[in-house]
């Protein structure tokens, strides 16, 4: 997945986990002493956020 350096560091430094959905997008998941939800990332992704069709 490519991932800014600041991302990167999460992974290679403090124990965060990527792996690839089904759907093609990238899952961040926490180390387990971190309170947070993983998840996806959708800010570079505006585009997941229209209906399907739409053509902006």
């Amino acid at each position: 997945t490519l991932a800014c350096k600041c991302d990167n560091l999460l992974v290679e430094n403090n124990g965060w986990s990527t792996r690839q959905l089904p759907n093609g997008q990238t899952e961040w998941i926490p180390p387990p002493e971190v309170p947070l939800r993983g998840g996806t990332n959708d800010y570079h992704h505006p585009e997941r956020f229209l209906p399907k069709g739409d053509d902006p």
